[in-house]
């Protein structure tokens, strides 16, 4: 398929069935909202900063993304470690509520404890990888964790977090290395958006410890709807066809 009919049959579809997006830096905010103590500072989301206690902050992307058939994220953070104590890490979720939600400072990361989600907390202060999922009074319904130590670094790390519907499978990555995985519904924690979609984003956060928390990159992409792939292809089927018929060499 061309890429023109590519782009027609995606405007066809509308935007939230094929939703995703990728940041190389943060020089732009377009479409996401920070909320709590997150700032812009240059081309980074600062979470937190040094030497403050007590921070939650956190961004989230203003469009709904449909997650029901797989996804995959990676974002890049850094945990500077500059901090008498550091903490306390960067934490990915997945919530319904909406992009006002801002969780508790601390461990929770801000996102921790958000009514309704999934998170996937790096926790830099307790040295933990954890999965969390939460009912509709922010109460834990589904906790796991592994240790890791020296999230806190001068360099960036790249965590991925894949999920895929079969098996109910999610797999979390540093730095290319599989850290933590579950099998388990977690979804059905979250209230979805016509049964698929929720907003996803990552946020920090300090309590008695702190850091510069930083956001550098962030990606996402989900796999179509079953339902947005036959119309593609259905789409792109009737205007391959009109193509022929009209004998134009391109639309």
């Amino acid at each position: 398929m061309s890429k023109a009919l590519f782009v027609l049959a995606a405007a066809a579809i509308g935007p939230t069935a094929l939703a995703d997006f990728s940041y190389a830096d943060f020089s732009s905010l377009s479409d996401l909202q920070l909320n709590g103590t997150a700032a812009q500072v240059g081309n980074v989301v600062r979470m937190t900063v040094d030497g403050v206690g007590d921070q939650a902050g956190n961004m989230w992307h203003t469009q709904l993304q449909p997650l029901t058939d797989g996804f995959s994220t990676t974002f890049q953070f850094r945990c500077d470690g500059v901090g008498t104590i550091p903490a306390d890490g960067m934490a990915f979720a997945i919530q319904g509520s909406g992009v006002s939600e801002l969780g508790s400072g601390g461990g929770w990361n801000a996102m921790g404890d958000i009514p309704g989600s999934v998170v996937v907390n790096f926790q830099s202060f307790w040295n933990k990888v954890q999965i969390i999922a939460t009912d509709s009074n922010g109460s834990s319904v589904y906790f796991d964790e592994v240790d890791f130590f020296g999230l806190h670094r001068e360099e960036a790390w790249t965590a991925r977090i894949d999920y895929s519907p079969t098996g109910n499978q999610w797999q979390v990555w540093l730095d290319g290395s599989p850290v933590i995985s579950a099998s388990s519904d977690l979804l059905s924690a979250v209230s979805l958006s016509g049964g698929t979609s929720a907003y996803v984003g990552l946020g920090a956060g300090t309590g008695l410890g702190y850091d510069n928390n930083d956001a550098l990159a962030w990606s996402m992409n989900v796999v179509p709807e079953p339902a947005s792939l036959l119309t593609l292809g259905a789409l792109s089927a009737w205007l391959l066809r009109r193509r022929r018929l009209s004998g134009s060499s391109g639309l």
